[in-house]
């Protein structure tokens, strides 16, 4: 049985070559440019493996709730409070290290 990665990024540049790679190596991939369609994915289907960008579109949604630099740090959290057991890690170009020490306190691994 295939095991399924979402990947949630607005960077198309970053997300299609990742996206491909995976596909290439027997991943199923599915991909979210938002956090809003994130969550939604979350709620559908049964996810292996999540990445989240950290500075991300929430989503129209979202956007009352939260700005587009705290997106992926919300989306950490819901995600630890809705699939507590799901591997996820971010991977962003944030060097802020309250930010990195913030998702890692989730129990998510950060890459920069």
């Amino acid at each position: 049985m295939r095991k399924t990665v979402l990947l949630i990024d607005d960077e198309q540049a970053f997300l299609e070559p990742l996206a491909d790679a995976l596909a290439y190596e027997g991943y199923e991939v599915l991909t979210a440019r938002t956090a809003e369609e994130g969550l939604a994915i979350l709620r559908e289907k049964h996810i292996d493996l999540v990445t989240i960008d950290i500075m991300l579109d929430p989503g129209e949604g979202l956007q009352d709730e939260v700005d587009s630099h705290c997106a992926g740090h919300f989306l950490c959290q819901e995600i630890r409070r809705n699939y507590p057991r799901l591997d996820a890690f971010c991977i962003s170009v944030v060097s802020d290290s309250e930010t990195i020490l913030a998702v890692k306190s989730l129990g998510i691994r950060f890459r920069g």
